[in-house]
């Protein structure tokens, strides 16, 4: 009995120490090497010159309200599918405005807002959220589009419909 206890216990060192040489050898062992032009994962936010050239690549526009049309623009094209227009005044960002193909809330605001409103505007129901009896946000879904219009400071909600009203 005291043989057969002694040759387990030999087996057993054995099998640790071939563990031990095996994850040592993995741990050692040469990570594949990357292409030299790999930058990581793709940025899904491509940046265009001009409301123009993403709208004919997206393959829709986006209607500006004449308020703010004489703001510098930052336009993006999101994942191929979602026109984003970043309006700014003196590099301080007043409004995001967002159209998409499809339904649902394509804003990208996550912020938790203290007062939540649902109104019809021109036949569509939309989503206003704020503090402090301004508007924030706006999302609605007219025909085939999703819109979302976000300014962080918030504006009154009279201003946000009308905004609302001239985007298309």
């Amino acid at each position: 009995m005291k043989g057969i206890t002694k040759i387990i216990i030999a087996i057993l060192c054995v099998l640790l120490i071939v563990g031990i040489c095996k994850f040592v050898a993995n741990k050692n062992a040469a990570k594949p090497a990357l292409p030299d032009d790999y930058d990581g994962i793709p940025n899904p936010m491509i940046e265009y010159d001009t409301l123009e050239g993403a709208s004919d690549d997206v393959g829709f526009n986006v209607t500006l309200p004449k308020k703010y049309k004489d703001l510098a623009q930052t336009v993006f094209v999101i994942n191929g599918e979602l026109l984003d227009v970043r309006l700014s005044r003196d590099e301080e960002e007043i409004a995001t405005i967002r159209k998409a193909r499809g339904t649902g809330d394509i804003s990208g605001v996550y912020t938790e807002y203290a007062e939540e409103v649902v109104t019809e505007i021109e036949g569509d129901d939309v989503t206003l959220k704020g503090n402090e009896g301004k508007a924030s946000l706006a999302t609605w879904n007219t025909g085939d589009f999703s819109y979302s219009v976000y300014i962080e400071k918030g504006v009154a909600k009279d201003e946000m419909i009308s905004m609302i009203k001239e985007i298309n």
